[in-house]
């Protein structure tokens, strides 16, 4: 099997780039309060206080945790739902925010940062990249061998022979 080389990789990046581009991300901690224990006045006295500094016991336990690293809108809208998904990007950073709507009920949000989109560097996504350049690399075969074939071979249409 020939080995590709890494300006054929960079190459394959390149033509490949949208697919391969590495999503937005946004970084964040919540406070929980599901449905059932929802009051307005407590989840307003909460947030006043996380906004003032102080440390605030009480919301509720959120399956999936209180803090998130670099989760992609998909990734959101899978654990929180659509909604909270389009909420959350473009939050102030390091503000205490909401209440933001969840399919579970109501969180205050911090937001710790975002990632942009980007082009990744060839080493975050070379299994991908080597695995498109060896499909397109079998593609190439299989055409030279029917070129090939097409040339040894002449081809009679019988179906309009008299």
């Amino acid at each position: 099997a020939v080995a590709a080389t890494q300006g054929q990789l960079e190459e394959v990046l390149r033509q490949n780039s949208e697919a391969l581009t590495i999503q937005p991300t946004v970084s964040f901690e919540h406070v929980f309060f599901k449905k059932s224990t929802q009051n307005k006045s407590v989840i307003n006295a909460h947030l006043n206080a996380l906004k003032s500094g102080r440390t605030m016991t009480g919301g509720d336990a959120f399956i999936h945790g209180q803090k998130f690293e670099g989760l992609t809108r998909v990734r959101i809208n899978t654990l929180f739902g659509e909604t909270f998904a389009d909420s959350v990007f473009g939050l102030k950073v390091n503000d205490w925010l909401g209440p933001l709507e969840s399919s579970f009920g109501m969180h205050l949000v911090r937001v710790h940062g975002y990632e942009e989109a980007r082009m990744p560097k060839l080493d975050e996504v070379a299994n991908q990249v080597l695995g498109i350049w060896r499909e397109q690399e079998r593609e190439q075969a299989l055409s030279r061998r029917l070129n090939t074939l097409r040339d040894e071979y002449r081809v009679v249409d019988e179906s309009t022979a008299p």
